[in-house]
């Protein structure tokens, strides 16, 4: 029987839905060592940027390949694992350090959906600091091994007050850059250190605590008087429900952008991707008038340097530079964040009448049943009257 020594190549463009956006072409060759067509994927479009200039690129890429299928190439395994230890002595010798490796892991993953990269760089750039802080930014890639890893963990569990799921996000976005390493790279690295990293078990009951209504008083007097710019931030996601890397988005154009008594935020910087139109509430808009918010060009963001509006986006963690200003100031316990702002605005919105649906929408949940089981971990405070809320049917306990 005669076989079929090659199947020309193939542009695969992904869908926009897609969440892998890389652009492949595939083609088949024989193969010699296993004597059977193979499937083999070109992902080098990837490389150009400009998607006019990519296009114009996998012609070429399309026309060359189809060039060689038709003057006799193969798949030689042998052949090619002699070119690839070449390659890999070339790569070797450059000796690439950990903070370039990483820059370039970054590059490679912008492909991600925007606000997921976002999140991924904001910890990865966490994990650079304290690189840098500790004299291991020269280190190549295979020397950043278990035992680091683990000292750097610990050292981030000892400087910020993270909840065990926001420990194991951590852990799994810096993970996947040393995945990304072995898989694409594997001249940098050919085992991922953080592949056996111990997470923290999910704290079953989370009880998320809100500001009863005397702490709000307290902790409104006191920015009022010591930190105005973390009194508008916190009126803000009071108001708005909004999340913090969400609020860290929003721009004075975002202002009134869809009707003139709402704030949007555009679903590519929402959490679950999907926009939201949210209404002003009287108590923001003294503030947004206050402060003249409006008056700043539509293009600067909410919030810069010093929490104030300004034209670069102010990305250092909100939560933690308010436990430093406010929290820590006036002695809250660890139990309280500025995430607590939202649990207060949510139990505001109940006890103000407020559908269940509409705060749903509002606060950005993915489903009802989401949302009830949220009810549950705050519904132990902020307000006797939240105690009695009776428990949703389908919550288990």
């Amino acid at each position: 029987m005669q076989h079929l020594l090659f199947v020309e190549p193939w542009l695969c463009i992904p869908a926009a839905i897609s969440k892998d956006q890389r652009w492949v072409i595939k083609f088949k060759a024989w193969h010699k060592q296993k004597r059977k067509l193979e499937l083999v994927r070109d992902t080098s479009p990837n490389t150009v940027k400009n998607l006019r200039d990519r296009k114009i690129y996998c012609q070429q890429r399309m026309l060359e390949i189809k060039e060689a299928l038709h003057e006799g190439f193969i798949i030689d395994e042998e052949a090619a694992e002699k070119a690839k230890l070449e390659k890999e002595r070339s790569k070797l010798a450059l000796d690439i350090t950990i903070e370039k490796a990483i820059d370039l892991a970054l590059e490679e993953k912008k492909t991600m959906r925007k606000s997921g990269y976002n999140t991924l760089r904001v910890r990865v750039n966490v994990f650079k600091a304290w690189l840098k802080k500790n004299k291991y930014l020269d280190y190549h890639p295979r020397e950043i091994d278990t035992d680091l890893a683990k000292k750097f963990f610990k050292d981030l569990a000892n400087d910020r007050v993270l909840s065990n799921r926001s420990y194991n996000n951590y852990i799994a976005d810096i993970s996947s850059i040393f995945s990304h390493f072995v898989k694409e790279h594997p001249e940098f690295l050919k085992q991922n250190p953080l592949e056996k990293m111990q997470r923290k078990k999910k704290t079953k009951g989370m009880k998320n605590f809100a500001f009863q209504p005397y702490q709000q008083k307290e902790l409104f007097e006191y920015m009022e008087k010591h930190q105005p710019e973390c009194l508008f931030l916190s009126i803000l996601q009071y108001s708005t429900l909004f999340r913090t890397n969400e609020i860290s988005w929003l721009k004075v154009e975002n202002i009134g952008q869809k009707t003139p008594d709402s704030i949007y935020l555009p679903a590519e910087y929402s959490k679950n991707t999907h926009e939201r139109n949210v209404r002003i509430t009287p108590l923001l808009e003294r503030m947004l008038q206050k402060l003249k918010i409006r008056d700043y060009p539509k293009h600067y963001f909410l919030f810069s340097t010093g929490l104030n509006p300004g034209i670069k986006r102010y990305t250092k963690p909100i939560g933690q530079l308010f436990r430093k200003l406010v929290l820590k100031e006036l002695h809250y316990s660890n139990n309280y964040t500025f995430y607590s702002w939202k649990h207060t605005g949510v139990v505001a919105a109940k006890l103000a009448g407020i559908s269940d649906s509409d705060i749903i929408m509002q606060g950005g949940w993915t489903d009802p049943h989401s949302f009830y089981t949220y009810l549950k971990s705050i519904g132990m405070y902020g307000n006797e009257g939240v105690k009695n809320w009776p428990t949703p049917p389908g919550v288990k306990d």
